[in-house]
């Protein structure tokens, strides 16, 4: 868990409360954390110019997906 710094569930979810009814959300790498910038809420899979996997999510997948 290393969107926002967060060490825990509660601080993630503390740091996007205010995000997951925007109609624009940081988007994050589910496999190693990198962030991606913003993108559309539905936006998922997207190669990660990081580590090249195709894990690049915004929070509200990340979020439906129990990550």
């Amino acid at each position: 868990m290393d969107f926002f710094g967060a060490e825990t569930e509660e601080q993630f979810v503390e740091a996007i409360s205010g995000q997951v009814y925007d109609s624009v959300q940081d988007c994050f790498c589910t496999e190693c954390g990198y962030y991606f910038g913003e993108g559309e809420p539905d936006l998922r899979g997207i190669t990660c110019p990081e580590c090249g996997k195709p894990a690049v999510e915004a929070l509200e997948e990340i979020l439906i997906s129990g990550l």
